[in-house]
């Protein structure tokens, strides 16, 4: 069971751009997204995942960086947990 809430999950123009050009990208992103709700951080600093431990407890914005086969992308949630984004990290 996860420790924190998603929201809306929204992808953006990029992700989409990917998607359309290459279907089999969407269960690439799951993997993703299942290891972010495992809390497994992907390609950050020790310091950037410590930080993201503690926001689950304290209500912070939570950012995961992971290398895809189309490049690195960012999941970020929000602090009010509305929305969690998915995007390439040029996108950021």
């Amino acid at each position: 069971m996860p420790r924190f809430q998603l929201g809306k999950l929204v992808i953006t123009s990029g992700i989409q751009n990917i998607i359309n050009e290459k279907p089999s990208f969407r269960y690439e992103l799951v993997n993703y997204l299942n290891r972010y709700l495992n809390e497994d951080w992907g390609e950050i600093c020790d310091g950037d995942k410590q930080m993201n431990d503690a926001a689950i407890k304290t209500n912070e914005r939570i950012l995961a960086s992971y290398d895809t086969t189309k490049g690195n992308i960012y999941v970020i949630t929000e602090r009010d947990r509305s929305y969690t984004t998915i995007l390439l990290r040029n996108e950021h």
